[in-house]
C-alpha cells in the first residue's frame, strides 16, 4: 500500500502509493453520494450523522481498510510526517477528486469544519484578497509561514491533518518545511539554559490569538486569545509564532521576561540546532502530518496560482464546532 523509499530526517519519511483509486474509487463516490442528499462540489460539510457515515466509507473496500491501519502505524510510531510524491488523484475529476480526499481523511480520523461560521472540511491553500487590519493565517497569503502547529489556539488541536497539491508553485517557492518537534524537546534538554526553558515551555499558559477567520464573528475587530503552553502531554507541542505575538499584544498581563526568554531559546533552536526538512511538493503531492507532534511550515512564492487542499482531522467526532480553552 504505503512503500517507504527513504528517510529524509528522524521522524520525515517519503512514501511511495499504489494506485487503488481506479479499483474502488467508483464505489467510494457511490457511497458518499448516497449519504449526501444533493451534489457536493468542493468543501463538504460534516454529515448530521457523520459516525455511521465513516464505517460506510471505510467498509467500501479492504484496499481502504489497510490503507488506514498502515497510515496510522506510521503516524503514531516512527513517523510525525510522511510525503506521497503521487496520490493518482489528478486524474479524476475535480468533484470526484475531492470526494476521494475526503474518503482518505476519514481513514484517520473526523474531518472537522475549518472555520466556526462556514464549516467547509476542505478548505484551499492559495492568496485571497485581505484587508487592512486583518490577521491573516497561513494559507490565505503567500509570504513565508514559519514553523507551526495547525489550530494551536483550539482546546484540543486536531491530531492529523493533509495537504494535497493541486498546482504548485511555478515559481520554484511554496516549499515545504517540516520538523519533529521531539527533537526539539532533546536539543533544549542538552543545556541547563534549554532545560529552564522547556519548563517555562510546559508550564507557562502562553496567549495564542485565533486568526480574524477562525473567530466566531470573522470580523476586523474580533480579537481572541487563547491560553496554554506550548509542551504537555496532548498535544506534545503547540506551536505558532505570530500568534503568540498578536497575543500577547492584547493581554499585556502575560508577557512577562519569564515567559520571553523562554520563547527566545526555544526560537534558537528551531533556528539553529533543529533539523528542518525543506521539500518541494510536486502537483498531485500529498503531506499527512501528525499535528501533535510535527512542526511545519513553507517558504514565500511569488505565483499566485499555487493551488493546495488542506483537511484536519480529529479522533472524536465533530459534534459542534471546536471549544476554545479560554477567551479575553
Amino acid at each position: 500500500m504505503l512503500f517507504h523509499k527513504e528517510d529524509l530526517a528522524p521522524g520525515i519519511g517519503r512514501f511511495a502509493f499504489s494506485d487503488i483509486w481506479n479499483k474502488i474509487g467508483l464505489k467510494i463516490t457511490e457511497t458518499i453520494d448516497e449519504f449526501y442528499d444533493k451534489p457536493v462540489a468542493k468543501g463538504f460539510y460534516p454529515h448530521f450523522n457523520e459516525i455511521t457515515f465513516r464505517q460506510a466509507v471505510l467498509s467500501v473496500s479492504a484496499e481502504l481498510k489497510a490503507l488506514q491501519e498502515n497510515l496510522k502505524q506510521l503516524l503514531s510510531d516512527r513517523y510525525c510526517a510522511i510525503f506521497l510524491d503521487r496520490t493518482h488523484l489528478c486524474s479524476f475529476s475535480e468533484i470526484d477528486r475531492n470526494k476521494l480526499l475526503y474518503a482518505l481523511s476519514l481513514a484517520l480520523g473526523y474531518p472537522t469544519p475549518t472555520d466556526p461560521r462556514i464549516g467547509k472540511l476542505l478548505w484551499d491553500v492559495k492568496p485571497r484578497y485581505l484587508p487592512a487590519g486583518y490577521f491573516a493565517t497561513y494559507s490565505e497569503h503567500s509570504d513565508r509561514a514559519d514553523l507551526h502547529t495547525d489550530t494551536q489556539y483550539y482546546l484540543r488541536p486536531e491530531k492529523y491533518f493533509l495537504l494535497y497539491v493541486v498546482r504548485a508553485a511555478r515559481c520554484g517557492g511554496g516549499k515545504s518545511l517540516i520538523c519533529d518537534s521531539r527533537e526539539v524537546k532533546n536539543r533544549l534538554l542538552e543545556t541547563e539554559q534549554g532545560r529552564k526553558a522547556y519548563e517555562t515551555l510546559s508550564t507557562f499558559k502562553f496567549p495564542f490569538r485565533i486568526p480574524t477567520t477562525f473567530t466566531e464573528a470573522g470580523t476586523i475587530g474580533s480579537v481572541k486569545t487563547t491560553l496554554a503552553p506550548i509542551f504537555s502531554n496532548e498535544p506534545f507541542i503547540r506551536f505558532r509564532y505570530d500568534t503568540l505575538e498578536k497575543g500577547f499584544q492584547s493581554r499585556r498581563d502575560l508577557d512577562v521576561p519569564e515567559a520571553r526568554n523562554a520563547l527566545k531559546v526555544l526560537l534558537d533552536v528551531l533556528e539553529n540546532k533543529a533539523n528542518v526538512v525543506e521539500y518541494y511538493m510536486s502537483d498531485d503531492a500529498l503531506a499527512i502530518c501528525n499535528n501533535h507532534v510535527a512542526l511545519h511550515g513553507r517558504t514565500s512564492f511569488q505565483d499566485r496560482d499555487r493551488h493546495l487542499i488542506r483537511v484536519r482531522m480529529s479522533s472524536q467526532p465533530v459534534v459542534s464546532k471546536p471549544t476554545l480553552l479560554a477567551t479575553a
